[in-house]
């Protein structure tokens, strides 16, 4: 009975006018960070509970980017740099911390409201709950990583500039490109299950077009090399943390290209939830 009730209630926001039904997805938005009992806190517990029964607990994410990192590094070090340089340490630290925390997000939202269907047609939790748990959790996941950047930074002495600063812009920028992304993708998630399988077998391809093992030196530069950048959408979302915070410079085009995209996106995930939306309970 309740799930019913739940049901008319989504299809009865049909009738609303569209200007309402488009800013219905900032509002629900604004309604679950005021309301942040639920993804803030449930977060954490979920991946608490997810190594409750090891030793080590949520320490196994660390150890396990660690090891990918020293191991791989050391060997990809000598045949990326012909010197030698240990640069390449921090380089593939930054990347792959931050390559995880994209996919884990793009995956997750293939599949995220049709894991939480009994809590949408309970009425429990809105659509933006979750889309905020699930960022909330990774970027849990992304503080534990972090660390090995740290770890790496201080291994091949890097020195923090100016242009560092630039993180307190640019990773916003970056963690509001991906909530839109997230929203669109759950959204086509929930009407054809079979986007995971696609999205995971689009990203282990655009983890080598992505420079993450690899370094885009400007005499292996050419028009291939750039298509594979600038088309890349991944790209920018590494590049604007990674080129600040490393190697002591701006990324102008890069950090231009997500404010361009931000307008675009959300406009985009706005004009699909206010379509969609009466409809998602009945697709899960």
């Amino acid at each position: 009975m309740e799930q019913t009730l739940v049901l008319k209630t989504r299809l009865l926001s049909v009738d609303r006018g569209f200007g309402d039904k488009l800013l219905q997805l900032p509002h629900d938005f604004y309604r679950s960070a005021k309301h942040n009992g639920f993804w803030l806190y449930s977060a954490w517990i979920e991946i608490l509970l997810s190594y409750r029964s090891t030793i080590l607990g949520p320490l196994w994410l660390l150890i396990g980017t660690a090891t990918f990192v020293f191991a791989i590094g050391t060997l990809y070090g000598h045949v990326v740099f012909a010197s030698g340089s240990n640069v390449y340490l921090a380089h593939l630290a930054v990347g792959i911390a931050l390559w995880y925390f994209i996919t884990q997000s793009v995956v997750g939202s293939c599949h995220l409201f049709s894991s939480y269907r009994s809590d949408i047609l309970d009425g429990a939790n809105n659509y933006t709950d979750l889309i905020l748990k699930l960022i909330t959790k990774n970027l849990i996941e992304l503080l534990h990583n972090s660390v090995v950047v740290v770890i790496a930074c201080i291994v091949t002495k890097v020195t923090l500039s100016r242009a560092a600063l630039a993180i307190g812009i640019t990773f916003p920028l970056v963690l509001l490109n991906i909530a839109w992304m997230s929203v669109i993708i759950a959204i086509l998630g929930a009407r054809y299950p079979d986007l995971q399988e696609f999205a995971q077998a689009s990203l282990r391809l655009l983890f080598f077009a992505t420079p993450i093992l690899w370094v885009p030196h400007e005499d292996v530069r050419g028009p291939i090399i750039d298509a594979l950048l600038y088309l890349n959408p991944f790209y920018y979302f590494v590049e604007v943390i990674r080129v600040p915070l490393l190697y002591g410079q701006l990324p102008y085009l890069e950090t231009t290209v997500l404010i361009a995209a931000l307008p675009i996106g959300w406009l985009a995930a706005s004009l699909l939830y206010a379509k969609t939306r009466p409809w998602l309970a009945l697709w899960l």
